[in-house]
């Protein structure tokens, strides 16, 4: 399978292989205290200049916006390490869009997978994307239908700040991850 296409009714589930190779960072690893590693990031992305700047993850998103990083899309599902997370309030204000996806653990929904695609293609609304369910491999779709040249931060759980730098060899890095997880029809 080289075609990563969903179509309505399939799922992508994720494998063993999928599984260790997520649970190292998929880009720069910042491992410093939140407040620091987000003012890192902020060099970051100043000297990068991103086309899009995208988070995954509440504790990121919401260390994002309360320092100053306005991400084009972000997402969320309410939880920080499965906990429930009260801080929505203050990133709501942030985005002109916000949607809805079911997407649960372990997996990609094509709900989820064709969300994130639309997200991409709006230049100008910033859009929120609200889970239920799961986040967490969401990263690789949007890594897969982010532009070139855009910056992806998420949460190393218990070790730092991730930052992705999309750039083809990234893509097709993240690419080759998701053709290795397996492919399954819900309908």
């Amino acid at each position: 399978m080289n075609d990563l296409r969903l179509r309505a009714g399939e799922i992508l589930l994720s494998t063993e292989e999928v599984c260790r190779t997520v649970r190292k960072p998929l880009g720069i690893l910042i491992s410093e205290d939140p407040p620091l590693a987000i003012e890192i990031a902020k060099l970051l992305i100043k000297c990068l200049r991103p086309v899009k700047t995208i988070t995954v993850g509440d504790f990121v998103t919401w260390n994002c916006i309360t320092n100053g990083i306005i991400p084009h899309i972000s997402i969320i599902d309410g939880r920080v390490k499965r906990r429930k997370r009260a801080q929505l309030n203050k990133i709501l204000d942030n985005f002109t869009k916000r949607v809805t996806v079911v997407n649960p653990p372990s997996s990609i929904t094509f709900q989820a997978w064709k969300t994130i695609e639309r997200a991409m293609s709006s230049s100008e609304e910033r859009t929120l994307i609200r889970v239920i369910g799961e986040e967490d491999l969401l990263t690789l779709a949007v890594a897969y239908h982010a532009p070139l040249n855009s910056v992806i931060l998420y949460g190393q759980p218990d070790e730092g700040l991730v930052l992705i730098h999309l750039s083809r060899y990234k893509k097709d890095k993240i690419k080759r991850i998701l053709l290795k997880m397996s492919r399954r029809s819900i309908e």
